[in-house]
């Protein structure tokens, strides 16, 4: 991989970094590009076929740049659970916060005395060690956390009904998926093709079955080992569906 490859795939990455992917998201993204840049040719060839006098010098390396930041977000949203499964993963985990709180408040009521209890859990090394635990610091160092300044099973008890409260929030917020079958490249992606259409060629992207339909059809073969661009024939297909998304955004949002 050449070191431009190599600085523009750490820019990238950095910011879906600070975001923590689990490890199994990440590398099947890496997958993904590692294929996606084996059409990047075909893709910067269309454009820099149909750059017209209003554009200034074909940049490749900014319009595959842009590219492969797509096709990155693209990516991950593929990776992602479904709206059903992040709703069903945040409604169970807002369950066992409430039955944790509820848990905790009847132990913090309990005439055992159980702050007392629990905090032998937190006894240190030695018999003479007050209650408390390690916690590490954001330098690496660590410090001792006593049951005390936790405020006890009533302050967990608040605590988690905070938490719980927040999850079943995120839970309501998880958009219901629309109703039919999902759209073949979502508006918002459309545009950004269009963006990139626009900026490259200095033309505008058309409506209909011309070279932006045809871009737009390559970028989704790029992504989407299973789009088919070409028909049994080996010839160039019409993808009409796709056409008819590229109207609607178009038409909705005012760009010619």
């Amino acid at each position: 991989m050449s070191d431009a490859k190599l600085n523009l795939r750490a820019e990238l990455w950095a910011g879906v970094l600070s975001e923590e992917p689990v490890p199994a998201v990440k590398k099947a993204v890496e997958a993904h590009l590692a294929a996606f840049d084996r059409h990047k040719d075909t893709l910067l060839d269309h454009l820099r076929k149909r750059s017209g006098p209003k554009s200034q010098s074909f940049d490749a390396d900014k319009w595959w740049g842009r590219l492969t930041h797509l096709a990155l977000v693209y990516f991950l949203q593929q990776e992602m659970a479904s709206p059903r499964e992040r709703e069903a993963r945040l409604r169970k985990l807002a369950e066992v916060l409430d039955r944790a709180r509820a848990l905790a408040k009847k132990a913090a009521q309990d005439d055992l005395g159980c702050d007392d209890l629990l905090s032998t859990m937190f006894r240190g090394t030695h018999p003479r060690d007050p209650g408390g635990t390690l916690v590490r610091k954001p330098d690496g160092s660590f410090r001792v956390v006593y049951f005390a300044e936790i405020g006890g099973l009533k302050q967990i008890a608040e605590n988690l009904d905070i938490y719980q409260a927040a999850v079943v929030r995120a839970a309501d917020d998880v958009p219901a998926p629309g109703p039919g079958k999902p759209v073949i490249l979502p508006r918002a992606y459309i545009h950004a093709l269009a963006d990139v259409y626009r900026g490259s060629t200095g033309r505008s992207p058309g409506l209909g079955r011309g070279p932006f339909a045809q871009f737009a059809m390559k970028f989704r073969g790029a992504v989407d080992p299973s789009y088919k661009t070409n028909d049994e024939n080996g010839s160039e297909r019409v993808d009409y569906s796709l056409i008819e998304a590229i109207k609607n955004a178009g038409r909705e949002d005012g760009w010619l």
